[in-house]
């Protein structure tokens, strides 16, 4: 595990968001996986031993005009690629996991455990 500075509570911040989908994705690595290994092992009657494959891709969203990555459970990412359209909004159903510090700055982590089509107010 690489060494540095980690943020985790006890407390997720569920939230329900409007952010647009990118189309784009990779594999968590780095600090980021680190962190979510961590956020894993502080919950392990919340999130059990396979909950680590479960959050092993991120998806790239816009929110406003702020580009973020969120970590997608790994049984949304297909229906994620099928429903939604690239620049499309969706509401998304995001937790915060904690906080990376990378370069003397802090990257807060969230992950996404579901969904919904989004429709204008």
């Amino acid at each position: 595990m690489a060494t540095g500075d980690f943020l985790l509570t006890g407390q997720w911040f569920p939230s329900k968001v409007k952010i647009t989908y990118l189309g784009k994705s990779r594999p968590v690595a780095g600090k980021r996986r680190d962190l979510l290994v961590l956020w894993r092992k502080s919950f392990p009657t919340v999130l059990p031993a396979e909950a680590e494959d479960l959050f092993s891709t991120e998806m790239l969203f816009q929110e406003g005009h702020k580009k973020c990555w969120i970590v997608v459970q790994k049984p949304l990412l297909e229906s994620l690629r099928n429903e939604v359209k690239v620049g499309h909004p969706l509401v998304g159903y995001v937790v915060w996991v904690g906080a990376i510090k990378i370069g003397g700055h802090w990257e807060w982590v969230f992950a996404m455990n579901g969904f919904d089509a989004y429709k204008e107010p």
